[in-house]
């Protein structure tokens, strides 16, 4: 590779390193000594070391060289024929078949400045996204995908689950992401946000599908699932275990698939009150009856269904609150110490301790 010299600003600007966060922005700088190496794959072919610089539209020019690659590889760079305009700074994304500079900032040390703005903005989604309508550039095609992946950030899609309609909603399983698709970009922050993963680890992820994107009953993975497939990403659902019963009121449960309903958020927002036939202490098995507290009226009123006589048993907001302390006492705690849970907060007023 012909000698290059490498500038005193240039050499600054790759001591400074500053690296705001966003996989669209500089994440890999070259320390000076590793400079001239960094310009294999771009300046000089990565095995056989021919010059691959041209002056034809499309070909990487002889005056560029690389300052820095994004969170994707894709490359910053300058050219060293424009020290007197103070290195104007170039993006392109690679794989294109071609290279396409979009200029990103007029020098190299604005470009510096703006990076260390977007650093010390990093945490607050809307000053920096203001801070990026700032810019001259702003419509520029690189900045406008910097402001709308921050953007996603600053709007997220709300997590909300709406009372589902086909009992299958409640099947648990893993979502599947089976190919990444081209907005790869996109899709590589939805599952940095989704799984709280590093920019390292999420590279690793999208670089060799399938990936496990989420683990829950489909109707919890289905926002992310259609986030996912509105930016062009295959995925599927792969069902795991046994279908839950859907939570109803008016209707027969075993204690267990109660529990079960209960420990999904089914019955969330729900008032109910439950019954049985001895009205007595739970056991493994045992059919309740799940009805709306202006039906039953509490205790000690019965009532007969199917031919069954019904007592009160349980309130339901009170059912919840031992089988949630349960579980977060005891993630892996058994339906049957549930049940023991839940009989002794009936007798004794007081919660189990399951530790």
């Amino acid at each position: 590779m012909p000698e290059i010299v490498l500038p005193a600003a240039v050499r600054e600007f790759l001591l400074a390193a500053v690296v705001p966060g966003d996989m669209t922005l500089p994440f890999h700088y070259p320390e000076p000594e590793q400079w001239i190496q960094w310009q294999r794959g771009f300046r000089v072919h990565g095995i056989t070391g021919e010059d691959l610089t041209a002056s034809r539209a499309g070909a990487w020019q002889p005056g560029w060289v690389v300052i820095a690659l994004n969170g994707f590889d894709d490359p910053f760079f300058v050219d060293l024929n424009d020290a007197a305009q103070g290195f104007p700074v170039y993006y392109a994304p690679h794989g294109a078949g071609r290279w396409e500079a979009q200029r990103v900032a007029p020098t190299l040390a604005n470009f510096h400045e703006r990076l260390v703005a977007l650093h010390d903005l990093a945490e607050d989604d809307s000053a920096f996204v203001h801070y990026l309508d700032s810019l001259p550039e702003r419509q520029e095609p690189f900045w406008a995908e910097v402001r709308s992946e921050r953007q996603e950030r600053e709007d997220p899609v709300e997590d909300e689950i709406a009372a589902p309609s086909d009992p299958a909603d409640w099947q648990r399983g893993k979502l599947i992401v089976t190919e990444v698709g081209g907005q790869k970009l996109k899709v590589a922050h939805l599952l940095r946000k989704t799984l709280n993963l590093s920019l390292s680890e999420v590279m690793a992820f999208i670089a060799q599908p399938p990936i496990i994107a989420g683990e829950d009953f489909h109707i919890r993975l289905r926002p992310l699932e259609a986030s996912l497939s509105a930016l062009g990403a295959s995925v599927a659902f792969q069902p795991e275990g046994p279908q839950l019963e859907t939570f109803r009121l008016n209707a027969f449960f075993t204690v267990e698939a109660l529990i079960e309903c209960v420990k999904a958020g089914q019955e969330t927002g729900v008032y109910y009150d439950i019954y049985s036939a001895s009205g007595e202490a739970f056991h493994t098995g045992e059919q309740v009856y799940i009805v709306d507290p202006e039906t039953g009226e509490g205790d000690p009123l019965a009532f007969q269904v199917n031919g069954v006589t019904l007592h009160y048993a349980y309130a339901g907001d009170q059912f919840r609150s031992v089988v949630e302390l349960a579980v977060e006492q005891k993630p892996a705690v058994s339906a049957e110490d549930i049940i023991r849970a839940l009989n002794h907060y009936s007798d004794y007023d007081d919660f189990l301790d399951m530790e």
